[in-house]
């Protein structure tokens, strides 16, 4: 069995974001293969249990406060390794120095970009430069580093120097319980939809996720289509004004943020689901998305965007249609197909067992396991 400080001290478990959901997944499926995990996170306020984590709120604020409080959890916990899920792990990084544990790093994306991506002005001149040798001294200090993507971890060898042999690439999981086929019609019963055609989308309502586009397809499609669209952001009063704006207000029903076991239903309730990364950030760096998981194992046909990572999980099962990023009228035309063509349907229900299978919570987590543990001899 091996002890693990796991920290996450950006993450707000009472919250239903990618990274929320991520940390809290991985942590359970963690300890369901074997560990002892401890988890330090930024807050918690009204959130459920973690299964088996025991789990600790860091101070409000102050680097120091902070570092003090984990020198005492690691006196406490007693633990092998430290794993932070941070692109800057300052905290593990700190700690490994004053005590000498290792210390893992688990890197989701490049916040620069997406920082640039939103209108937030990064730092520049000698703060950039300042910033990026910490970032560098950090990430090679690391004894491993798991990314969520190839074309992550090919930018972090490049960019950074990581070594190559100490970067790894493990992609998000699954819950294969929670998210299977269900019936349509008792989930638009359930959630007061109406019968035709629907199109769901779920996850964070930020640029890169490509819902400007999404809404200038959806503005060429047949007024028979709908669509629902569960999840907050920074972009979401935009993005209501925007489908307002394109006569869509009737077509598209903004659902926010909704409880995670929700989440299920509304894909059960769907026809099929969509995906419409923007090329920017993703072209790059590749996806490993929590949603088209989520999409497959509940057995729904998918539209993507051609970006690595979602459009490799079509072209291998056949559940759906892949679209060029940035051109609205394919995928309108691919949205009314999918809906269309139950071929779609009967391969998303082959492909279910087949995710549920491969990249299930535990498969990821006992992956992290394998690389934790090489770290420590």
């Amino acid at each position: 069995m091996t002890r693990i400080l796991f920290l996450a001290a950006d993450i707000d478990l009472s919250r239903n974001r990618g990274d929320t959901l991520h940390a809290r997944n991985l942590a359970r499926a963690l300890v369901r293969v074997g560990n002892e995990v401890h988890m330090v996170v930024g807050a918690s306020p009204s959130a459920e249990p973690i299964d088996g984590v025991n789990v600790s709120v860091r101070p409000d604020r102050g680097d120091a406060r902070i570092v003090r409080f984990l020198l005492r959890k690691v006196r406490d916990v007693r633990p092998d390794i430290i794993y932070e899920r941070r692109f800057s792990p300052k905290l593990a990084s700190a700690l490994s120095v004053l005590t000498g544990l290792p210390f893992a790093v688990e890197i989701n994306g490049i916040p620069g970009m997406e920082a640039a991506m939103q209108g937030r002005p990064g730092p520049s001149g000698l703060s950039a430069r300042v910033r990026r040798t910490a970032h560098t001294r950090f990430l090679r200090s690391a004894a491993s580093i798991v990314a969520v993507t190839p074309g992550l971890r090919n930018a972090l060898v490049t960019a950074y120097g990581v070594d190559p042999s100490r970067a790894f690439v493990v992609p998000n999981g699954v819950d294969a319980e929670m998210f299977r086929p269900e019936d349509r019609t008792a989930a638009r019963r359930d959630l007061s939809l109406s019968d035709g055609k629907i199109v769901c989308f779920v996850g964070n309502l930020v640029r890169w996720q490509g819902l400007d586009l999404f809404m200038a397809a959806m503005e060429q499609t047949p007024g028979s289509l709908s669509a629902v669209l569960v999840g907050d952001g920074p972009d979401h009063a935009r993005l209501v004004e925007l489908a307002r704006s394109r006569g869509l207000g009737h077509r598209v029903r903004f659902m926010g943020e909704v409880p995670y076991s929700t989440v299920p239903r509304y894909l059960a309730a769907a026809d099929a689901c969509v995906a419409p990364f923007t090329a920017e950030r993703n072209l790059p760096l590749g996806v490993s998305a929590l949603k088209v998981l989520e999409y497959l194992a509940s057995a729904r046909p998918i539209v993507v965007t051609a970006i690595p990572g979602a459009r490799d999980l079509v072209d291998e099962l056949g559940c759906g249609l892949v679209v060029p990023p940035e051109d609205p009228a394919a995928l309108g035309e691919a949205m009314v197909e999918v809906v269309s063509n139950e071929a779609f349907a009967g391969a998303a229900l082959r492909a279910s067992d087949i995710v549920r299978e491969r990249y299930s919570w535990d498969r990821t987590a006992q992956m992290v396991t394998d690389i934790l543990r090489r770290s420590l001899n």
